[in-house]
């Protein structure tokens, strides 16, 4: 381990500190390149590891198997066929009408990866987006190793160590969570360790202002069309480096940081004016998809730290297993929750520290990586998957564009990246003889040792043959607008679509769906089971108005939908693993006007069966604890043909989390149970306008009226079309009135009324989510 290139070995950390910052070191330049043999052989050993941990299953079966288990992949596989598809067909690549068709999607709002796709393009052209997404997932971590070698390298002198910190940045925790879902966004973070680079050889005084904007403007632009959050996240943390790095430096390192802006703002400000085009649609084309989870949702556990997760060999012994799964989100944190340090690398932090805490440079990396850390444990702390009631300060990110819906495990990528730094710097410096050196670097590389089953980040291309083989060009028109079914999220119907070349439009996408999809009622059915009365006229009214002309369902989820389908009265077409429903055009409609009906007799129906149900069940000398929505269901009190859509996403080859497990009073988009102070409650997602009249008839007879939940209800206007959860509570004895007013509503046909009223106006403005 204590092995160097050269004879000569200077000081880094003094370097750092004396080097003259006016003229460039040409001797220092030239003794010390990025690239030569040495260093090339490093690449090739990141790439044997990367083929031998991840690609063993694929020789021979490129474009039949894919990395990564989730439906993420068929996001970046779609997107490396989006881009040259639209330019070679003269299309504008960053706005697509082939996703929420007929909706119009802003591309540069998504992970659209467009320089990866560009770089790639002749393997897509030649062998597929399947196999062009495998050989980047491939080269990724060896890429972003062999970038962290080289800052490692310049800064240690020394190669071996130099090896063992690209190692522990290229295949973190972090890389590996984000292998699993095949995350390329996340993947391909070359340029920020090969910024650090150029931007240290600047400080030291080895290239000119001018040599660093040519070198670092490359660099950003290519992160920029990589991940906008990444560039995000590596901006702000690039400025607390500049910031920290002031603060501790000696005076002439304090020159030498504020020399550093000059440049530093020339190269983003140049950089951003070759993305122009990009920021163009970003800041002007609406963007209107929400994300699915908040933040919170993709935090780090602070347990993460020392207990690794499945990714990790490691996290294959029972008791961590056992320990990994509370963890926040459950499979989600396999992807989000990459923050597990290890015990060797921890120590080596902690004796770093404390052997080297009279040095700026010691001080700056220390500081960079609590901060890191404690930022990828976001706006609470979570324990176990228990969220504690302690404030972090993550919420200085909610006033930021574009950092405000990061997700802050992100934010471990730079914890990582400082902990290469780390480990190289105090192994080369270390006063240990050579064979424990090299049992600390053995201990290293097993504690963060990848899932060594070729299974385990593996799947097959689960591409049906109606779509593989070219048979839907028999059976549906090019640019036609089609649902299939698994749908969304469910499915990789974004993968199907871009092995069929983009040949017809999709109303879905894995990419969060558009506020316009959000307030249709039967939306969220599709993806999850849900509480629809009127499904079937929910259903028709969505498919007409989104001009959909056919229905592909495969033969795996038939089953689930079949029944539900066959109220179409269409005869479907059985082809190859798929069903195809043909449907008829119907003429057009008012869709605003069918909407604010759709959306008034959907929640008001709802609440009143709630409510119902609730009375029913009472009735019968149930407990008003044992009360759910699930005992309802069982007993038939919620109608068993209103409850529409798949049940709950598992994603293949990992084990449900208790994190993710339903909760039996929140099913099925409503909840229903007894309250912590002994109420009988109900609770929806609304549009306020849609159910206004219905809650000011139980006003009288209810104990507290919550909108949006949890504040309580005082006055509202009836034409306020806010979306939001709406929880009722009631006394035994207000049950039994509220039932018998809603029952006797219903009766007469109240509850489906839609006056033209001005609330009603306003109704289709909701933004229902039930989910």
């Amino acid at each position: 381990m204590g092995q160097t290139i050269t004879t000569q070995r200077p000081d880094a950390i003094t370097d750092l500190h004396k080097a003259e910052l006016t003229e460039p070191n040409v001797a220092l330049a030239d003794a010390w390149r990025a690239c030569d043999f040495p260093a090339l052989y490093a690449f090739l050993i990141y790439l044997v590891l990367s083929i031998f941990f991840f690609g063993r299953l694929l020789f021979g079966r490129l474009s039949a198997f894919h990395i990564g288990m989730s439906p993420d992949p068929g996001d970046a596989i779609w997107f490396l066929e989006w881009w040259p598809h639209a330019i070679a067909h003269g299309l504008n690549p960053i706005l697509t009408r082939s996703l929420w068709a007929p909706h119009l999607l802003n591309v540069m709002w998504t992970v659209s990866v467009p320089f990866a796709s560009a770089i790639i393009s002749p393997v897509t052209v030649t062998l597929g987006p399947v196999a062009s997404f495998n050989v980047l997932c491939l080269l990724s971590l060896p890429l972003d190793a062999w970038c962290t070698f080289v800052l490692c390298r310049y800064l240690t002198r020394n190669y071996w160590t130099s090896l063992l910190g690209g190692y522990v940045f290229g295949f973190s925790a972090f890389a590996l969570g984000h292998m699993v879902p095949g995350h390329l966004q996340m993947l391909l973070v070359f340029p920020a360790p090969l910024a650090a680079y150029v931007t240290a050889r600047r400080f030291a005084g080895e290239m000119t202002d001018r040599r660093l904007t040519i070198l670092l403007v490359p660099l950003l632009l290519a992160q920029f069309l990589l991940s906008l959050e990444v560039f995000a996240t590596m901006t702000l943390f690039a400025g607390l480096v500049l910031l920290l790095g002031w603060s501790f430096g000696s005076s002439h390192a304090r020159r030498g940081v504020l020399h550093l802006i000059g440049p530093i703002a020339r190269s983003y400000v140049i950089a951003m004016v070759l993305a122009s085009p990009f920021l163009y649609y970003f800041f002007t084309v609406e963007f209107t998809n929400k994300p699915f989870f908040t933040p919170a949702a993709f935090s780090a556990d602070l347990l993460n730290l020392l207990v690794p997760t499945a990714t990790n060999e490691l996290g294959q012994l029972p008791l961590i297993k056992a320990v990994s799964k509370q963890f926040v989100n459950g499979w989600i944190m396999l992807a989000w929750g990459g923050v597990y340090l290890s015990l060797p690398i921890i120590v080596i932090a902690a004796l770093y520290a404390w052997s080297h805490w009279r040095e700026p440079l010691a001080n700056l990396l220390v500081s960079c990586l609590i901060v890191a850390v404690l930022f990828s444990l976001g706006p609470i702390l979570h324990i176990a998957g228990h969220a504690l009631p302690i404030a972090l300060p993550w919420w200085l990110f909610a006033q930021l564009p574009l950092l405000k819906d990061a997700a802050p495990a992100c934010l471990s990528m730079y914890a990582f990246l400082v902990l290469a730094l780390i480990v190289s710097l105090w192994l080369a410096t270390a006063d240990m003889a050579p064979m424990l050196k090299l049992a600390v670097a053995v201990a290293i590389v097993a504690f963060n040792l990848p899932n060594l089953s070729a299974r385990f980040w593996v799947r097959a291309v689960d591409t049906p043959s109606f779509f593989r083989n070219g048979l839907y060009r028999s059976y549906i028109s090019e640019g036609e607008t089609i649902l299939i079914l698994p749908y969304a999220y469910t499915g990789n119907s974004m993968l199907w679509q871009a092995e069929a070349h983009m040949y017809f439009n999709m109303v879905e996408s894995t990419i969060p769906a558009p506020d316009e999809f959000r307030r249709w009622p039967i939306f969220p059915a599709l993806t999850i089971k849900t509480y629809v009365p009127g499904a079937t006229e929910q259903f028709q009214a969505f498919l007409s108005a989104h001009g959909v002309s056919a229905i592909v369902v495969t033969d795996e989820v038939l089953p689930t939908w079949q029944i539900f389908l066959s109220t179409l009265n269409v005869r479907p077409v059985k082809v190859d693993g798929v069903s195809l429903y043909r449907l008829s055009t119907k003429p057009g409609f008012d869709v605003e006007t069918t909407l604010r009906g759709l959306r008034t007799g959907f929640d008001t129906e709802r609440l009143a069966m709630l409510v119902i149900s609730a009375e029913k069940y009472l009735s019968r000398g149930q407990s008003p604890d044992s009360l759910s929505v699930l005992k309802a269901t069982e007993l038939g009190l919620i109608p068993a043909d209103s409850l529409i859509g798949p049940p709950m996403l598992l994603v293949p080859g990992l084990e449900s989390h208790p994190n993710s497990n339903i909760n039996p009073r929140l099913a099925y988009g409503v909840w229903l149970g007894e309250t912590s102070d002994g109420l009988v409650g109900v609770g929806e997602q609304v549009c306020y306008s849609a159910v206004a009249s219905v809650v000011e008839k139980l006003r009288g007879v209810s104990s507290g009226i919550y909108f949006p939940y949890p504040d309580k209800l005082v006055t509202m206007s009836a034409a306020d079309a806010r979306d939001g959860w709406l929880v009722i509570t009631f006394t035994r004895a207000q049950l039994t009135q509220a039932s018998a007013l809603l029952a006797a509503m219903s009766a007469q046909g109240m509850l489906r009324q839609t006056p033209p009223t001005a609330a009603t106006q306003r109704t289709g403005a909701c933004q229902a989510n039930v989910r």
